[in-house]
């Protein structure tokens, strides 16, 4: 990863694939629409997640996100891009969260403590 994305972050990002789903607002298509797109993560920590993002995202969009654990086991929050790049041939995004509910960071916590 460029070195201009690893010195801004903050708490150490783990590897983890997990269902997500998210929806950007301020997008004109995205009024017309109530459905969120799906995608994975690609890693995950504290403070934010990577995203796959089937189009670019700019820095400063803010985002719903739903970052899903396992059976029961989602969080819901907000999220605000940091920065988006191609990767592969696909777009990725760092996403930092917003807010987290007391239970969602809760839930967070203890799926990473769980990877260690």
């Amino acid at each position: 990863m460029n070195d201009m994305y690893a010195e801004r972050r903050i708490d150490k990002r783990l590897k983890s694939e997990l269902p997500a789903e998210y929806k950007l607002f301020g997008e004109e298509l995205d009024l017309l629409s109530f459905h969120y797109k799906k995608t994975m993560t690609v890693d995950i920590s504290k403070r934010g997640v990577c995203l796959a993002v089937d189009n670019i995202v700019h820095e400063g969009d803010v985002m719903r996100l739903d970052v899903s654990f396992g059976e029961r086991k989602k969080i819901n929050t907000f999220g605000e891009v940091e920065w988006c790049k191609i990767e592969g041939g696909s777009y990725i995004a760092g996403i930092s969260f917003i807010s987290l509910s007391h239970n969602d960071a809760e839930t967070l916590t203890g799926y990473l403590s769980s990877l260690n």
